[in-house]
């Protein structure tokens, strides 16, 4: 049973355009709201970019960068509450903390394409 899991965790980990298709559509079916059901989607399916990137940077540069990609996000994250502090003076944890995950789904899908196209143009190329 607990294969089971891992090996579902591990497929979405390794699509998560999948996965957050389905999520889309699982929470459209449910809400017959299009915005929500997409809100939702790239809400929990964030995570599931954000580790991927992370081992396809190992695979491809050959390197770890947890570290700097949780110090990155830190730093966004700070960005935000200094943002929100100059623009109105309140500073709301809860609205920083969004922004950043729907920022960080953003970078992270990006990433996400780019490292799929620098990954296959590296094996064509590069492997002899």
């Amino acid at each position: 049973m607990l294969n089971g899991i891992m090996y579902i965790i591990a497929f979405f980990i390794s699509l998560p355009f999948l996965a957050t298709w389905i999520v889309y559509v699982c929470s459209y079916k449910l809400t017959e709201q299009k915005i929500k059901s997409f809100h939702l989607a790239v809400y929990v399916t964030t995570p599931l970019y954000l580790i991927a990137v992370t081992l396809m940077i190992d695979m491809v540069i050959g390197m770890s960068l947890t570290a700097a990609i949780i110090i990155l996000l830190l730093l966004l994250l700070v960005g935000v509450l200094i943002f929100q502090w100059k623009k109105r003076t309140e500073v709301l944890l809860s609205k920083a903390i969004r922004i950043v995950w729907r920022l960080m789904f953003l970078l992270f899908i990006t990433l996400y394409g780019l490292l799929i196209v620098t990954g296959i143009i590296q094996r064509i190329f590069f492997s002899v």
